[in-house]
């Protein structure tokens, strides 16, 4: 987690609010997918103190 923390563009600790997570959903589109696009996919969130960390497979067939 803390380097995800270091290395996410996204991550900026000044906006940080201890309210609590909320629910997003996302979609991540790949155009012309090949094998090389397969493999483990990770999506993490941070709300404070609170970490929710959800994982998935990407599979081209």
């Amino acid at each position: 987690l803390d380097e995800l923390k270091k290395t996410s563009l996204a991550f900026d600790p000044s906006l940080l609010l201890e309210t609590g997570a909320a629910k997003m959903e996302s979609k991540y589109v790949i155009d012309c997918a090949s094998k090389q696009d397969e493999g483990p996919i990770h999506c993490v969130a941070i709300a404070g103190e609170k970490v929710k960390w959800e994982s998935t497979v990407i599979v081209v067939s």
